[in-house]
């Protein structure tokens, strides 16, 4: 039973930084879109995704 608890409460950790991680990263995301409007701007908000997406 202990461990089933354990188990949840690293779960709920999980999910937190998760939410926390993609709160950061829509910010962030719209934050350089606003900011990188040129030719490469496609480009460039693919390369700060690629980046985001690693762990």
């Amino acid at each position: 039973m202990e461990s089933m608890k354990n188990l949840t409460s690293v779960d709920e950790n999980i999910n937190q930084e998760l939410k926390t991680r993609i709160n950061r990263y829509k910010s962030f995301g719209t934050h350089y879109q606003k900011a990188i409007r040129g030719p490469h701007a496609s480009f460039r908000l693919r390369m700060l995704q690629e980046q985001h997406i690693q762990p």
